[in-house]
């Protein structure tokens, strides 16, 4: 029997998660970086981007550093418990 989880359409959760996995590293991540996590073209990582940053998920320093907000931390933990949750057994 063969795995076809790959296969599935990602959820836009599991597309913010990945950003904010990026993101919570120490030193923050660049927009390049959140891009990869994702696996998201440029447009469709800048449009969730703007929406994480409008949302005070995310917060961009001078440097261009994509770091989480105390909010950002949260909703990361909170997807985190619930990935746990439905995961596949």
């Amino acid at each position: 029997m063969t795995d076809n989880s790959i296969y599935k359409n990602r959820s836009r959760y599991d597309l913010i998660y990945d950003i904010l996995k990026e993101a919570s590293m120490l030193t923050g991540a660049r927009k390049t970086a959140l891009m990869y996590a994702a696996r998201l073209s440029q447009v469709q990582s800048e449009r969730l981007r703007c929406y994480l940053l409008d949302t005070g998920l995310l917060v961009v320093d001078k440097n261009k550093f994509y770091t989480l907000t105390e909010k950002g931390r949260k909703v990361k933990e909170i997807l985190e418990e619930l990935r746990e949750l439905v995961k596949e057994k």
